[in-house]
């Protein structure tokens, strides 16, 4: 947390920052990853929770959308970041299939996100764009 105390108190209250995080699935799975993983700080820190949850390591479709669900779940669980801006980062583009992108976009359509991306822009496929392009904003 000093890195990004260091950085706000560099940059000021007033200038937008993001944190990246690990997907909070896999930090809720793993024991021993990152426990005590500070959530509530980073809420008091920075702007927008922007998590890691590549949904292109779990799955397509159904999957996709159920694991980017409980992404959205526990980070809202917990405590001061209810209402925290979320930027989700979707699956790998070169490996994500369209009904990965379609599951990704239902839960970003239900959670309710600031904005959702595939990683990464090079392998997006003129597909993919055209759902991207009609998700809901």
């Amino acid at each position: 947390m000093w890195l990004s105390e260091k950085i706000r108190g560099l940059v000021g209250r007033s200038y937008p920052l993001g944190a990246i995080i690990p997907a909070p699935v896999g930090i809720s799975r793993k024991k021993g990853y990152w426990d005590g993983f500070p959530y509530t700080e980073l809420a008091q820190t920075y702007n927008v929770f922007v998590p890691m949850t590549y949904y292109t390591f779990h799955g397509p479709g159904t999957q996709a959308y159920a694991y980017m669900l409980d992404n959205v779940r526990i980070l809202r669980a917990q405590k001061g970041c209810s209402s925290t801006p979320i930027h989700l980062i979707g699956g790998l583009t070169e490996t994500s299939s369209l009904s990965g992108v379609r599951g990704f976009l239902r839960a970003a359509q239900e959670t309710h996100p600031l904005g959702v991306s595939l990683y990464d822009w090079a392998g997006t496929s003129a597909a993919d764009w055209r759902l991207l392009k009609a998700a809901p904003r």
